[in-house]
């Protein structure tokens, strides 16, 4: 198992440009909202996260938040 770099982006065009860049070289997640990225998280943390600040539900900046009060996914 390499290093898991997981994109979070609403965007289904830029999840898959993202996701064909990475997997040549990363074990790589991909996540359309910040909710569906805590879902993965429950399964493997990743190592890299490339995070879009701007989504609808939980933005980029709340996912931040959220992950800094979790003791597993703070650091």
């Amino acid at each position: 198992m390499g290093q898991l770099v997981m994109v979070v982006d609403d965007s289904e065009l830029n999840l898959r440009v993202a996701s064909n860049i990475l997997k040549e070289d990363f074990d790589v997640a991909c996540a359309n909202s910040g909710a569906a990225a805590f879902e993965l998280m429950k399964k493997r943390i990743p190592d890299l996260m490339l995070l879009d600040l701007h989504m609808p539900g939980m933005n980029g900046f709340e996912v931040m938040e959220k992950m800094n009060e979790d003791p597993l996914l703070k650091n």
